[in-house]
Order: C-alpha cells, then structure tokens, then sequence
C-alpha cells in the first residue's frame, strides 16, 4: 500500500474538501489550531481545487477588500493562476512559460519517487477531454501538462458535467450552462490514475451571479483510494 501523505501536490489554488455537497459546506468552517487528518473516512483521500479570488479582487458587497480579515490585499498577491487572456501572443507566450516551469517540476518530483498532483486555474481549455461545449484550447499549457506521464483527472467525469466556471460573455448578467467552461484542471501523474475512484465538477452548489457572492468558478475534486 503507497500511504497518500507521499503524494506530492503542487498547487495553484486548492482546498481540502469533504465528499459531499452538504459536508463541503460545513467540512472546515475554520483552520484547526492543530493541523491534523479530519476525514471521517479514512479509506480515501478527496482532493479539490477551487479558484475563489472573483470574491476578493472583484468587491462585490459585503466581500469586498482590503478588509482587516482579508488576506488577500492586492491582486498580486492573490492572482497565483496561469496568465490570463491568452490571444494576444505576449501573454500566450507567458502562460506556455509558466506551463514548462509547472511540468519541470512536475517531472523532477516524478523522478525522485513521488505522485504529483498539480490543480488550479489554468486559464485554458483541454482538448483530452474536452469540456462540455468542447471549447478548443487557445495555447498549450495543457499541453504541457497534459503530456506524456500525466493525465488530466477530468477524464473521470461524464462530458456532460464538465464545467467549472461562469464567463458572462454577453453582459446580460444572466447565469447559463451554455456560458460555462472548465478553466480549472486537477492534473494527476500516471502512478495515481489506478487510485482514481471518482471525479466532479461541483457546479450544482450555486449559480454564479454578476452581483452575488458566489465565485465565478466551481470547485473540482478527485476521490483517490488506497493502492
């Protein structure tokens, strides 16, 4: 048996989660002041991913910041996701940059022995699997990390079910499927794929709303077991 705390995550914005819809709600109201397992089942291990910076950096209501509890003052030191906007080629070949540095160290953690998971928003669409409107990628950062010794957990979900983020495209601040991407990514190496028991898109929690308190993005997770 591969014990999970040799599993190796480098993350751009991830959060433990619980695997249900109500206990993902209720799992961690506040950070213990002892750091410790709070799964009540310990034969798995659910990992997530979810971009929340849309409730800091945008400063809708009573979220908005700076706030004297916010810890996040300055999109600088929220913003740790891959580049945004990609048509314009300076940034499209700043995000494939960031891509080659995140699976060099994907790669070198591999090589000394660990599983790797890496998980965040990625500003990109995958082409394996595509998205539930099959968006087509606009660079290749998941490319990069999509390659060979790599597997996108996405796999695991019904196409259908595949979209973690809101983009109101036309302005009409009216929420639609149809207007949903998956921008986010939970990116597994090889070694875990057979650990894989199930993966999902948390879209059914809210409707992302242009004046709301809720994130633009849902979360991911990915349920791996023992092996």
């Amino acid at each position: 048996m591969v014990s999970f705390t040799r599993a190796l995550a480098l993350v751009a914005a991830a959060v433990a989660t619980a695997a249900t819809t109500t206990d993902a709600q209720t799992w961690c109201t506040a950070a213990p002041a002892v750091p410790g397992d709070r799964r009540v089942d310990t034969t798995k291990l659910t990992y997530g991913t979810y971009n929340a910076e849309f409730l800091f950096l945008v400063g809708y209501g009573s979220l908005a910041c700076p706030g004297a509890d916010c810890k996040w003052t300055s999109k600088t030191a929220a913003q740790t996701h891959i580049e945004a906007i990609a048509e314009a080629n300076d940034r499209c070949w700043d995000r494939e940059a960031q891509s080659e540095v995140i699976r060099g160290l994907m790669s070198s953690a591999v090589s000394s022995g660990n599983h790797v998971i890496v998980s965040g928003d990625l500003n990109d669409w995958s082409k394996s699997p595509f998205d539930h409107v099959k968006n087509a990628p606009i660079s290749n950062v998941l490319g990069n990390l999509e390659g060979s010794g790599f597997h996108n957990a996405a796999n695991y979900a019904l196409e259908s079910t595949r979209f973690s983020q809101w983009y109101d495209s036309n302005d009409d601040c009216t929420y639609t499927t149809k207007e949903c991407s998956s921008l986010d990514h939970i990116i597994i190496s090889n070694s875990l794929k057979s650990a894989v028991t199930n993966a999902k898109f948390h879209n059914d929690l809210y409707n992302a709303s242009c004046g709301g308190y809720n994130s633009d993005h849902y979360p991911i997770t990915v349920t791996l077991k023992p092996f």
